[in-house]
């Protein structure tokens, strides 16, 4: 078969790369509402779908690359303590039907390989065997049943292609404001960590009318839209808790809101929020904080979001950032990312010849994934959209040739 425009390319092997399934990942719009999940029968059919295609794939080699977020948890409950992997992993819908999947690739003969995102960035500390026994159950059954784990720096280089080209995938997320760490974080969860499971949860309806202010920041632009239900829900956190009574929008003597007290006294923003995060504060107050630590979490916020409005991940292109992985690329390469949910294919440097791949998610409405193709004379990329009647359609390709000599 003619896979690279010369009859005489021999097709080596084929790399499938899917990512940002999300399993586990849930929100809560209201309070008193049930929580639902993102990843649901409709994903799962898509996953399906891909499943068959590389099953069908005739390629003497095949590879199935999860390209991170595949478990999701950053979106536990703020008001509960994160549930341990595999508790979260088979409360969440589907999740028997995603291990089968991933079983019958393995009984194949597919490798699969686990690279880590954000959203599962602590299953490092797991290795492959504990990713495989998290995700396989007792279905993992010996060195067959084996889910490869990409380690730091979560780079995964594909083997086999042809001498003078290489192709690299990748999560993506690294310089996102939301992974950005705060020197105070002594658990190295970034800010879009608790930012996201306070945007979960939160109900929004309480404190609509509040004028956001945060340690004399001023929140402006995009950053005002996406943190605005975020930080009310996270305010909102200190008054289901009792340490205060109410918010009052109106009365405040440094202009900011003001926090009506237990007591009935008044007191501002800044000054409840220095004295919740101080550790003096009493054990049983900190038992009771939502967020799991909130108390940590309320003295970094000031420093996250400064980080988030003028730092510079502010600035974060998922596209500017391949090219600057792609610039010092000495032959034509590949880079397959995903992260930002959105499917792409486009050539990039045209004096380096590279090329820039994002596989998209799964879940609807825009299911995708990418497709690699090695042959002895060249790599070609292909995305493919994933339908509502469980079909692969392609949708283009893209072509890498190893520079002339």
């Amino acid at each position: 078969k003619d896979m690279s425009g010369t009859p005489e390319a021999q097709l080596r092997s084929v790399v499938y790369v899917c990512s940002d399934l999300h399993v586990g990942s849930s929100t809560q719009r209201n309070a008193q509402g049930p929580r639902e999940y993102d990843f649901g029968e409709k994903a799962c059919a898509r996953l399906q779908t891909l499943v068959k295609k590389v099953l069908e794939d005739v390629a003497p080699s095949k590879t199935l690359v999860f390209n991170g977020d595949f478990i999701d948890t950053w979106t536990q409950p703020h008001n509960e303590r994160p549930k341990p992997l595999d508790e979260l992993f088979n409360e969440a819908p589907c999740h028997v039907a995603v291990r089968n999947e991933i079983v019958s690739l393995l009984e194949a003969g597919v490798r699969v390989v686990y690279l880590q995102g954000n959203h599962d960035a602590n299953l490092y500390e797991l290795g492959s065997e504990g990713v495989t026994k998290l995700i396989l159950g007792e279905q993992a059954k010996g060195s067959r049943h084996r889910i490869q784990l990409e380690q730091y720096p979560f780079w995964y280089l594909v083997d086999g292609v042809p001498e003078g080209c290489r192709v690299v995938i990748g999560h993506g997320h690294q310089p996102d404001m939301y992974n950005w760490k705060s020197e105070y974080d002594s658990h190295q969860y970034p800010a879009g960590y608790y930012l996201t499971r306070l945007y979960a949860t939160g109900d929004y309806t309480a404190l609509l009318g509040w004028k956001q202010k945060l340690g004399g920041i001023f929140f402006s632009g995009r950053i005002a839209e996406e943190l605005e239900g975020v930080l009310n829900s996270g305010l909102k956190c200190l008054v289901d808790k009792h340490y205060v009574k109410e918010i009052d929008d109106n009365d405040s003597d440094d202009g900011h809101c003001a926090f009506v007290m237990p007591d009935g006294s008044k007191k501002s923003m800044r000054k409840v929020l220095a004295e919740f995060s101080a550790p003096a504060l009493p054990e049983p107050q900190r038992a009771d904080a939502s967020l799991f630590d909130l108390p940590h979490f309320v003295r970094i916020l000031p420093d996250c979001v400064q980080n988030l409005l003028t730092g510079p991940a502010a600035s974060y292109s998922l596209d500017n950032f391949a090219q600057r992985q792609l610039e010092p690329s000495k032959c034509p390469t590949a880079l397959v990312l995903g992260h930002t949910h959105e499917k792409r294919l486009q050539r990039m440097l045209k004096d380096k010849d590279c090329v820039y791949a994002n596989s998209g998610r799964i879940q609807e409405p825009d299911g995708s994934f990418v497709e690699i193709k090695i042959t002895d004379k060249s790599v070609i990329l292909s995305t493919y959209s994933l339908t509502d009647d469980n079909r692969a359609v392609f949708e283009k390709k893209e072509e890498l040739k190893p520079a002339t000599r």
